[in-house]
C-alpha cells in the first residue's frame, strides 16, 4: 500500500508508518513493526508525481501535516522598493502602498503572486490564505486584482489550496457592499482592518453585517498596534456573542493585548476562548513594524501568547507580508516564521513542537476542522523534513524537505538521493 515508512511525527517517540489509499486518503498511522525487508525509494530517489505503490522509505525523517499559511497578502507581494523611504511603521506602510497600488496591473499582480505562491508550496505549504485589499473606491482595479489572484489559484491548484479573503473598506459604503454578491462565492472569508477606520467600532460592526448577509466567515486585522487602549478584540468577542454569529471568526495580529495589564489580557483571552475565535500571530511583519516609536522599551510586536495558552486558545503563526512596504523581506518559509516566534515569544526548550503545530495542524484546522492533519480519513498532505525531532527541526531549520499532496510526491527541495534523510 502507498505510504511513507519509518518516520517521526509530533507526539510520538517511536517511528511510524503513514499509509494511504489510491485516492490519496490516509488509512493508517501506526507504529513501525519488524517485518520483511522491502526496498523502497526514498523521497530523494523519487520523481515528482510519483505514487510509489510500495511506499517511500522515510529514513527517520520528521513528517508534519502540510504547512498552512493563514495570512498573506499576495496582491502586495514584490512591491518593496517601489515606494518612498521611511515606510517602517504601520501608518507609513499604509501610506507607501497607497502610492504603489495605482500602478498595479492584473499582469504584474499575477506574475508576482504566482512566484510567491510557488515559493510557499516549495517550502511545504499546502494551504495558503491571501487577504486582498479593497482598492476602494477603484472597483475596476479590484476586479483586475481578483482576476489575477483567481488565475494564480488555478495555476497552483495541484500544489496547494489558495483561499481568498476580501478586505472591506474602512468606510461603510452600500454601493461597494452591493458588489459583494458577485464576489462572495469565491471568498473563504470577509476581512478588513477596522482599526484604520475613522470609527473602528462602527466599521467592525458593518463588516460583520456584510458577513452575516452573505453567510461568510470573517478574518480581520485587529489591534495592530502596541497602544494598550486599542481593544477591538474584546469588542469583536462581545459582538460575536451578542449576535450569536454563526460562522468562523479569525482575528490576526492582536498586538495591543500584550501591552495591557495581565488581568485584562486574561479577561479578553477568556472571552476569545468562549467565542471560539481563532488567533493568528504574524511575528515577522509585527516585529518589523511595531515598537520603533518606543525605541529602548523592549516591546515586541507579538500577541499575548501566555494569556491565550492559559485560556486554552490555540494560536497560529503566519507569514503576512512578503517583500512589500509592510515587510520588505519574507520568503514564505513558515519554518523561519516559527523560529522567530520562539525568540520573540520568549519560549523555551520544550516549545519546538508547539510552534510546529502552530504552522501546520492548528491553522489547518482553523480552515478545515478535523479534516486537516495526519489521521485516518484525511487527505495525505504532508511535509517531510530532514530532522528526527521537533527540536532538531527548529534548531537546524532544514532547507531540505519534500512535499506530498493527495498521496503524490509533488516537491523535493534540496534532498540528495538515498542518504537524503539519514
Amino acid at each position: 500500500m502507498p505510504g511513507i515508512h519509518g518516520v517521526h511525527v509530533l507526539g510520538s517517540e517511536s517511528q511510524v508508518h503513514i499509509l494511504w489509499d489510491a485516492n490519496g486518503v490516509i488509512t493508517a498511522v501506526e507504529p513501525c513493526q519488524q517485518g520483511p525487508n522491502v526496498l523502497r525509494p526514498t523521497v530523494g530517489d523519487a520523481s515528482c508525481g510519483e505514487v510509489a505503490p510500495m511506499g517511500f522509505d522515510g529514513q527517520g525523517a520528521l513528517v508534519l501535516p502540510g504547512f498552512a499559511d493563514m495570512h498573506t497578502h499576495l496582491d502586495k507581494t514584490g512591491t518593496a522598493g517601489q515606494f518612498s523611504p521611511q515606510a517602517e511603521t504601520l501608518s507609513g506602510a499604509v501610506k507607501a502602498f497607497a502610492e504603489v497600488r495605482n500602478s498595479l496591473t492584473p499582469e504584474s499582480v499575477y506574475v508576482k503572486a504566482l512566484a510567491a505562491a510557488k515559493r510557499c508550496a516549495d517550502y511545504g505549504t499546502t494551504l495558503l490564505r491571501t487577504h486582498i485589499d479593497s482598492y476602494y473606491p477603484d472597483q475596476a482595479r479590484l476586479a483586475g486584482v481578483l482576476t489575477a489572484i483567481m488565475a494564480v489559484k488555478g495555476q497552483v491548484r495541484d500544489s496547494l489550496d489558495l483561499e481568498m479573503v476580501l478586505m472591506c473598506p474602512t468606510v461603510s459604503d452600500p454601493v461597494w457592499a452591493q458588489g459583494l454578491c458577485q464576489i462572495a462565492p469565491q471568498l473563504a472569508a470577509l476581512g478588513g482592518a477596522p482599526g484604520l477606520a475613522p470609527d473602528p467600532a462602527r466599521n467592525l460592526r458593518w463588516i460583520l453585517d456584510q458577513a452575516e448577509k452573505y453567510a461568510l466567515p470573517v478574518d480581520l486585522h485587529v489591534d495592530e498596534t502596541l497602544d494598550p487602549d486599542a481593544n477591538l478584540l474584546e469588542l469583536l468577542a462581545d459582538e460575536v456573542a451578542r449576535r450569536r454569529f454563526p460562522f468562523p471568526v479569525t482575528a490576526a495580529h492582536v498586538v495591543s493585548l500584550a501591552s495591557q495589564p495581565l488581568a485584562d489580557q486574561r479577561r479578553v483571552a477568556r472571552k476569545v476562548s468562549d467565542m471560539g475565535i481563532h488567533i493568528v500571530s504574524l511575528p515577522q511583519t509585527n516585529c518589523y513594524l511595531q515598537g520603533r516609536e518606543k525605541f529602548g522599551q523592549g516591546q515586541r510586536g507579538l500577541t499575548a501568547l501566555a494569556a491565550f495558552q492559559e485560556a486554552g486558545v490555540d494560536v497560529a503563526f503566519a507569514s503576512d507580508n512578503m517583500e512589500d512596504p509592510f515587510h520588505p523581506w519574507g520568503n514564505g518559509d513558515l519554518l523561519q516564521v516559527a523560529s522567530l516566534a520562539l525568540y520573540a515569544g520568549h519560549m523555551g526548550y520544550g516549545d519546538s513542537e508547539k510552534v510546529l503545530r502552530a504552522i501546520a495542524e492548528i491553522p489547518g484546522q482553523f480552515a478545515r476542522g478535523a479534516g486537516y492533519g495526519l489521521r485516518p480519513g484525511n487527505p495525505a498532505e504532508m511535509v517531510v523534513l530532514r530532522a528526527s525531532s521537533a527540536h532538531e527541526a527548529m534548531a537546524r531549520l532544514p532547507a531540505e524537505r519534500a512535499v506530498i499532496r493527495q498521496g503524490k510526491l509533488i516537491h523535493v527541495r534540496g534532498l540528495t538521493r538515498r542518504s537524503a534523510l539519514s
